[in-house]
């Protein structure tokens, strides 16, 4: 989310994404509560290690992040082609690697001190989220399906353009039609990577694994 909000803030030069970078930890740190509801203590880590986290981003990485402002103003009116494309997928990706890398040590820190009750609030935001999936995506007609993803990818572009005119719109309308986007191959991943989280927590709450294999476990999840 950080990596997502700098590149907003460089793309629209918007007084609004950038105060939504700034709060960039309040709004991880809800996004998170929601999920495992948080206990008084974990609440102080988790906000102290997402501070700490935007620091080091804000100092290390916003620089880098003006090459592909560039790219992103020059394609997003363009139709790209599949190298292109592929590059600039490389370079965000990269950038999010950064991220996460960094943010390892803390999630797996906060992951030992989880306990049961958190999981299961865990497996219930999945699920709501799921059922909201299957809604929109899979128990609906192709043409909502596609008004969905439409109206989701402009809000989306909003947020980092600003207003977008009738060409703009005809692009994203485009790039949709011509995607290859399939509802259930996507219910499937999102489904793997739940039970992977899931799988991957268990062992771990309430300090079950020692904080070497607990630093491992979460490594390999976020790979």
């Amino acid at each position: 989310m950080l990596g997502a909000l700098a590149l907003a803030v460089f793309l629209q030069g918007c007084s609004v994404m950038k105060i939504a970078y700034n709060q960039a930890p309040e709004l991880i740190y809800w996004h998170l509560d929601g999920h495992f509801d948080f206990t008084d203590a974990q609440t102080l880590q988790v906000k102290a290690d997402l501070a700490k986290l935007q620091a080091w981003h804000r100092q290390t990485q916003l620089p880098a992040y003006i090459e592909t402002l560039q790219k992103f103003r020059q394609q997003v009116t363009a139709d790209m082609d599949a190298e292109s494309a592929c590059a600039l997928y490389a370079d965000v990706r990269g950038k999010l690697i950064a991220v996460t890398s960094r943010a390892e040590p803390a999630t797996a820190t906060l992951a030992g001190t989880l306990n049961a009750d958190q999981l299961v609030n865990l497996e219930r935001r999945f699920a709501k989220g799921n059922a909201e999936y299957r809604e929109d995506f899979l128990d609906t007609t192709p043409k909502k399906r596609r008004d969905k993803r439409y109206k989701e990818a402009v809000k989306r572009a909003e947020m980092l353009y600003g207003s977008l005119d009738h060409k703009q719109l005809a692009v994203i309308g485009h790039r949709i039609d011509t995607s290859h986007f399939s509802a259930p191959v996507s219910y499937a991943e999102k489904l793997r990577r739940q039970q992977d989280a899931l799988q991957t927590l268990r062992p771990l709450v309430a300090g079950q694994s020692t904080p070497e294999k607990t630093q491992a476990a979460i490594k390999d999840l976020f790979e």
